[in-house]
């Protein structure tokens, strides 16, 4: 039996954006002497998710938003956290990685997914540019933020006192300068890793879990195999 499913996907998109850190991924054709936009692996996989998750009706996993104070008092972003728990769906399914905080512990996801490129050069397009966020704000009690003075872990009451004397906010988005818009006609190619779809490793040696949150699973009736 063959442990995987393969699926090719042709996607219509119309003035749209694919946003990243440092603006819109593009690649240049060198046969036809253009730059092309592209949609990493990674973006696609978040597009599933976002699908999968309101067909279900159910809450993606809350994600810990990390800030550090600075010796100016400015806030400055950090990596953001996962909660490496897979009982949520796009955790169980999108894979995580956790570092910084005691083991790390990262899980491949069962989908294996390219970027999208465009179908022809000559089917896609770009114009225009724009500023956008990576946003959470429209759920600000289910995200929380952690703020950081050097080692010191700042509790809520001092979170609260910082902002209130330096006259700041504290976001739960992450800005993201100078994005394109694209059109035109995109494929990527899905593969689908039975094994490991509906199951996590137990192994300790190169930890998904850890060993606190596997006792948690087994109470919550996961089945060891």
């Amino acid at each position: 039996m063959n442990p995987y499913i393969y699926l090719r996907v042709l996607k219509h998109a119309e003035h749209t954006v694919f946003c990243v850190q440092d603006g819109q991924k593009t690649y240049y054709d060198q046969l036809f002497g253009k730059s092309v936009a592209y949609s990493s692996g990674q973006q696609v996989k978040r597009s599933i998710l976002d699908a999968l998750t309101s067909g279900l009706n159910v809450q993606m996993a809350p994600i810990t938003f990390n800030y550090n104070v600075t010796t100016k008092n400015e806030l400055e972003n950090k990596e953001p956290w996962s909660p490496c728990d897979p009982t949520y769906i796009d955790q169980l399914l999108g894979g995580w990685m956790r570092a910084g905080d005691g083991i790390t512990v990262k899980r491949r996801s069962p989908l294996s997914i390219s970027a999208m490129r465009p179908l022809h050069p000559l089917l896609a397009g770009m114009d225009n540019k724009e500023n956008i966020t990576f946003d959470r704000s429209d759920k600000p009690d289910y995200n929380p933020v952690n703020v950081r003075f050097g080692d010191k872990l700042l509790s809520e009451e001092e979170i609260e006192a910082f902002l209130s004397e330096n006259n700041r906010t504290l976001p739960r988005r992450n800005w993201i300068p100078d994005n394109a818009r694209t059109s035109g006609l995109f494929v990527y190619d899905v593969a689908i890793d039975l094994r490991t779809l509906f199951s996590v490793s137990t192994n300790q040696h190169e930890p998904e879990l850890l060993k606190e949150k596997i006792e948690e699973l087994k109470t919550a009736g996961w089945v060891e195999s």
